[in-house]
């Protein structure tokens, strides 16, 4: 009885803990911030917070601190000491609305910070209590979302112009929507000195080559590569990453196999919105030679550009249309060569609605690999290699790296067998002369051991003969890749 009295008070305590435990009052509400997009990234002027109606979130004649961050340091509790001069003691309005002045020109927060922001309403007295995680912070009753453009509005959008390298091979990404002339910084994630800095042309869908830390094997590993941007404003590149946002990112594959390379036509950005400049990529192409590209639209076809000249690397890059185009225009793109050949596949395009900052995406690009030979596979997977000094040759899994070519395939899996079969067969050896060790004279032990030691010697000589016997059958009979000497 006394067992169950205390599981019966500890279930009341923990349900009464429930009951009583604060709830952050946003998390079943929705919030809207008014403004919604700020094309001036010095804003300096009010910004309205409203819940909605089923949500009674603020305490009409008590302060509320209201404080603007961007969305990237969200996760990051130290960040939130540089953004917390952006903080506004203000009453609301009632209980459904807040509005707070802010100031947006304040140590350039806007201009460095482009993109996605919260605005967050916190009902403690200090502000060192209103961080850490809102969703579980019982301190904060509101949060909202809303952007920061740059100066006339649109959203800079980072993309690779060639996603997958060989070895090697320089990247290049297009900064879709930037304002010519303005400086911005790369680096490559993880890299906490090395900082490049590049100015946006006169047309900003020209690619920008990327060699932030590339201590000459920046570029000659396999595998993923991501490459952060943010807007410049003065800083100074000798200052390294330190407090640096990665505002646009996007990533980078190196492939150790040989890519045959296919002509690939791209628009940019690959899903447009009213907001957008719209441009036109294409690599792969033969070099230094002229192209047409014209645009097909309601079945009238109209020539964008003439004789682009494709240069040493076999690239044009074409704006199309500026941001401001109507939503739902629709049109196809067709590059042709000088003798009216079509050089890549039509790429089409239809404007959408803009509904906000979006994650920049990484564009696939059309490739096939070398495989010739037998030192590579078309199976999925990124390539690793087999031997120490030999690039490639394998595919990388979870088990390790497995060989694509046939002959080492079977030659590692009979090694690994013989491996396992001798090791176990050894064991039992010496299992046996154990047993015969510590018999103590004993008859029955005595033979017991003695057959365990007989029979472990057997059956590794009986996997010796089985090995001999697959090579003479592989070589001389069946000539199975990998048993040939």
């Amino acid at each position: 009885m006394p067992k169950f009295l205390t599981l019966l008070s500890f279930f009341v305590v923990i349900v009464l803990a429930q009951l009583f435990t604060p709830k952050n009052a946003f998390a079943a509400c929705s919030y809207t911030a008014t403004p919604s997009i700020i094309t001036d990234p010095d804003y300096r002027n009010s910004m309205t917070i409203t819940t909605s109606s089923e949500c009674s979130s603020f305490i009409t004649a008590t302060n509320h601190k209201v404080i603007l961050y961007p969305q990237s340091a969200q996760n990051n509790v130290g960040l939130y000491a540089n953004y917390f001069n952006i903080v506004h003691d203000v009453q609301p309005t009632d209980e459904h609305t807040i509005t707070a002045s802010i100031n947006l020109f304040q140590g350039s927060i806007g201009r460095n910070n482009l993109g996605a922001w919260y605005a967050k309403v916190c009902a403690a007295t200090q502000v060192s209590d209103c961080g850490g995680d809102p969703s579980s912070n019982p301190n904060v009753v509101a949060l909202a979302s809303f952007e920061v453009q740059q100066q006339g509005g649109s959203t800079v959008q980072l993309e690779p112009v060639i996603q997958e390298l060989e070895l090697g091979e320089t990247p290049q990404v297009l900064l879709i929507n930037a304002n010519p002339g303005n400086a911005y910084l790369f680096w490559w994630e993880g890299d906490h000195f090395s900082v490049q800095e590049a100015t946006v042309p006169s047309s900003s869908n020209t690619p920008i080559s990327l060699n932030p830390g590339d201590d000459g094997d920046r570029f000659k590993k396999i595998g993923e590569k991501k490459i952060c941007a943010t807007v410049k404003n003065g800083r100074s590149i000798s200052l390294g990453t330190a407090g640096l946002t990665c505002s646009y990112s996007t990533t980078f594959t190196y492939r150790a196999v040989k890519i045959t390379r296919q002509p690939t036509c791209l628009i940019n950005p690959s899903q447009p919105t009213v907001q957008d400049n719209i441009s036109f990529t294409a690599t792969n192409l033969p070099k230094n030679s002229n192209f047409r590209l014209d645009s097909i639209n309601s079945g009238t076809t109209t020539t964008i550009a003439d004789n682009l000249n494709s240069g040493p690397n076999g690239q044009i890059f074409q704006m199309v249309v500026g941001k401001g185009i109507s939503e739902g225009y629709s049109a196809t793109l067709k590059l042709y060569d000088q003798n009216g050949n079509e050089a890549c596949p039509a790429t089409q395009f239809t404007v959408q609605k803009y509904q906000g900052p979006r994650p920049t995406t990484v564009v696939p690009t059309a490739t096939t690999l070398n495989c010739s030979g037998s030192s590579c596979s078309k199976a999925t997977g990124d390539p690793c290699d087999v031997q120490a000094g030999v690039t490639g040759g394998g595919i990388s899994t979870s088990v390790g790296c497995i060989p694509t070519d046939p002959s080492v395939l079977v030659k590692s899996l009979v090694k690994v067998a013989a491996g396992i079969g001798g090791g176990i067969a050894l064991l039992l050896m010496i299992f046996g002369a154990i047993q015969w060790i510590i018999s103590g004279g004993n008859p029955d032990n005595l033979k017991r051991a003695q057959d365990q030691f007989v029979n472990a010697a057997i059956g590794l000589l009986f996997l010796l003969l089985a090995i001999m016997l697959l090579r003479v059958i592989g070589v001389d009979i069946l000539q199975i890749p990998g048993f040939k000497p």
